[in-house]
C-alpha cells in the first residue's frame, strides 16, 4: 500500500506501481488473502476467481521466477482449493 500511495501521490502512471514492485507474490503483501477468500466462499460463489501476478522482470531475475511464482500461487490457494 505504500507504493501505491507514493504513485498517487507523486501522480505516477501504471509503470510506476510496477518498477516500485507493488505486485508482490500472493501472501506476501497487504493484501488479506484468507480474508477475502473466505468471504468468496462464505457468499456462496462458485464460479471462477482469476489470480494475475503482475511484475516486470528484471535483468537480475532468475529465468524461471514466472513459474516459481505460479507455483506459489496454487501452493497458496491450494488451502481453500485443493
Amino acid at each position: 500500500m505504500d507504493v501505491l500511495a507514493a504513485v498517487v501521490r507523486d501522480r505516477g502512471d501504471m509503470r510506476a506501481v510496477w518498477a516500485g514492485k507493488a505486485f508482490v507474490p500472493l501472501g506476501d503483501g497487504d493484501l488479506d488473502v484468507p480474508g477475502f477468500v473466505e468471504q468468496v466462499l462464505a457468499a456462496g460463489y462458485d464460479g471462477w476467481l482469476v489470480v494475475e501476478q503482475d511484475t516486470i522482470p528484471s535483468p537480475d531475475d532468475p529465468a524461471d521466477r514466472p513459474q516459481e511464482e505460479q507455483v506459489r500461487i496454487r501452493e497458496v490457494l491450494r488451502q481453500w482449493f485443493p
